[in-house]
């Protein structure tokens, strides 16, 4: 998607300037068509949680930037992501989602696919009732498999085919977590979906904002100095993971009334601190000893961004009826935080309308990991190089 040469100049002026985004790229169309072929279908972006989609034998639609996908979970237990298009005229395969059996069923011409993606059949594939591609064609005649990861229950897509490694996108990340916080002994307990009236920009950048917490989440804290996490080490993992690291965050105020269990690596000092990280282009992490929060950013247009969130406990033991309760605290202590920053994005959006948002002011201390945002919304949206994935 090429960007016009007003709205390019517009940008280029803000970067060299080092001004924040200009308020046009959280509202004109032609810039959201852009970002989502160089910011999103580009690299590795997130479409979902693994544990969502836990059903044998089901398939699950899913429209991801106007892109028809589909995640499949067989027999076995496997998960795998196709374009949700018959290999016959492109007709989407998987309307709703269902238990699929054993077979996936094109309601056009019939044209048949195993929940592996690989083709079964045609009726009458050259007239006769009997009749079947020969060998060769057939292995032609699989669904168009998406290359996918999973980590940390969140999936994520290479729709370009030209994003670098996953493992070197998550590599930093992976070596702070894993060992001591292995994704194994996470349990998914609850999921849900928010609707935030604000482009997608805005629901990254409030993430990485503590400076509001006081104001917006006084539940959080004691203290408008406990809340401003005056002593949160911000992190730049690498251009596309940046985040914080609050040493209390999670012992200046307990999360439940009865402790959840924590890593069983993880001493207490370190079972208090907080690491919160946004891994470009819409993914975001909160990990503190006893649980972690995940959410997905999936843009529908300009002005609107739907939120997926999914929330774990540590081991089994803390999915046991004793810790219920403090699941059930954990839960809505984090979808209120949520609700109540759905108002703050509403209020981003509409200040955007005019062009004095253009002017905003960084603060000299509570605004670098923006800064870090806004350089590489810049950074990729200005690259000359574009990318289109194929179906």
């Amino acid at each position: 998607m090429a960007i016009s040469s007003l709205n390019l100049s517009q940008l280029q002026k803000a970067q060299v300037e080092n001004r924040q985004l200009p308020a046009s790229s959280y509202t004109n169309r032609e810039i959201f068509a852009a970002e989502m072929e160089r910011l999103f279908t580009a690299g590795w972006m997130s479409i979902g949680f693994a544990s969502r989609f836990s059903k044998r034998n089901h398939a699950w639609p899913l429209d991801v930037l106007g892109q028809p996908l589909l995640i499949t979970r067989n027999n076995r237990g496997e998960l795998h992501v196709f374009y949700n298009v018959c290999r016959h005229r492109g007709h989407v395969l998987v309307a709703e989602a269902e238990s699929a059996g054993k077979l996936l069923r094109c309601p056009y011409h019939s044209w048949c696919y195993s929940l592996n993606g690989d083709f079964i059949s045609a009726p009458y594939w050259n007239g006769s009732e009997a009749s079947h591609p020969d060998a060769d064609q057939k292995s032609a005649m699989n669904l168009v498999t998406v290359e996918y990861v999973i980590w940390y229950d969140v999936i994520f897509v290479n729709l370009s085919g030209d994003a670098q490694p996953f493992g070197d996108f998550i590599y930093p990340l992976d070596q702070r977590w894993s060992q001591r916080r292995p994704e194994s002994d996470l349990r998914c307990f609850s999921h849900k979906n928010f609707a935030m009236e604000g482009n997608w920009k805005l629901v990254a950048e409030n993430f990485l904002d503590n400076y509001h917490l006081p104001w917006v989440h006084p539940e959080i804290g004691s203290s408008v100095e406990a809340s401003l996490g005056l002593e949160v080490e911000n992190l730049h993992l690498s251009n596309d993971i940046v985040g914080f690291s609050h040493p209390t965050a999670g012992a200046d105020k307990s999360k439940t009334a009865k402790p959840l269990p924590v890593w069983r690596d993880v001493d207490a000092i370190e079972a208090g601190r907080q690491d919160l990280f946004f891994l470009f282009p819409n993914t975001c992490f909160v990990m503190e000893g006893s649980y972690l929060w995940s959410m997905t950013l999936q843009p529908s247009s300009v002005d609107q961004c739907e939120e997926q969130l999914a929330l774990y406990v540590v081991g089994e033991k803390a999915t046991a009826e004793q810790y219920s309760e403090s699941r059930c605290q954990l839960s809505n202590l984090i979808y209120n935080i949520n609700a109540q920053d759905a108002k703050v994005i509403q209020g981003l959006q509409k200040g955007r309308q005019c062009d004095a948002a253009s002017a905003g002011v960084y603060t000299p201390f509570h605004d670098e990991l923006a800064k870090a945002f806004h350089q590489t919304v810049f950074d990729k949206l200005l690259s000359a190089k574009t990318q289109r994935g194929p179906i």
